[in-house]
């Protein structure tokens, strides 16, 4: 103890500190619990609209309602697409409340990169159109192979997509791209999105895969600020990272890695 100092002032501070340390947990879990009472209900409110649409896609494309024509057959098809995608992505909004309940609901196997954004980019294809915005797609093809859960991955990949559709300007150009890198010895597929948007400030390239923090381009009310913080446990879950870079001349480049992956039986490279 330095020479002159006061035991009973120094226990009286211990003491405070930790009556503060303990007040400031039990102020986290109350926020904790909030958010996860909010969740639930948010969850709920979205599953009880989906229903019912899910319900007249069903209908309608039983034919009990008249015959459709090839067209309209096609876009009840992607509604009903859509409805199950956006039930995958009500799932993964309650992953973010139960930790370790994603790890444990994934089945990762080897599957085909290059399918996987080509099914996100066909669903998105309508935005697309009606933005004006063309997305090109270039695969390395020792980087095509990768092992993760299908839908999961998908959600990450629309959601990527999503976020440079809505940060680009009418007719941009969006490209995908894929990698074979090593990272401490491990061998993964980094999986790129670069668009011509504003960029993601610095201060701003790690809070933004933090729940509920959108990035500085994003508009008042656009958004819940979830999307990125749910791409990062996707990814993490399957042992990878995802973060986000300039692009040289202007706009982001965000990227995941897979753990890279041989053919599946049957398939070639």
């Amino acid at each position: 103890m330095p020479q002159g100092a006061d035991p009973g002032g120094l226990e009286a501070a211990l003491e405070r500190a930790r009556r503060e340390i303990v007040e400031l947990r039990s102020e986290v879990a109350a926020l904790s619990a909030d958010r996860a009472e909010w969740l639930t209900v948010l969850a709920h409110e979205l599953r009880t609209p989906l229903t019912v649409i899910s319900g007249f896609n069903r209908l309608l494309m039983s034919g009990d309602a008249g015959p459709l024509s090839e067209q309209q057959q096609h876009f009840v098809t992607e509604s009903s697409k859509s409805c199950k995608r956006l039930n995958a992505f009500i799932e993964s909004l309650l992953d973010t409340v139960h930790d370790g309940f994603l790890e444990k609901s994934l089945e990762p196997k080897p599957n085909d990169v290059e399918r996987a954004i080509g099914d996100v980019c066909g669903l998105m294809q309508p935005i697309l159109d009606e933005r004006g915005v063309e997305v090109s797609v270039s695969i390395d093809p020792a980087a095509r192979w990768a092992s993760f859960d299908t839908t999961r991955v998908e959600q990450v990949v629309t959601n990527l997509l999503g976020n440079a559709i809505r940060f680009s300007q009418p007719g941009a150009a969006l490209r995908f791209l894929t990698r074979r890198v090593a990272v401490e010895g491990d061998e993964l597929v980094e999986v790129t999105v670069v668009d011509q948007g504003p960029g993601v400030a610095p201060r701003d390239r790690e809070r933004i895969f933090e729940p509920f923090v959108q990035g500085g381009g994003a508009k008042s009310g656009e958004g819940l600020g979830l999307g990125l913080a749910i791409c990062r446990r996707i990814v993490e879950a399957h042992g990878g990272s995802i973060f986000v870079r300039d692009e040289p001349g202007g706009g982001s480049r965000f990227a995941f890695t897979l753990p890279a992956a041989d053919p599946a039986p049957g398939e070639g490279r």
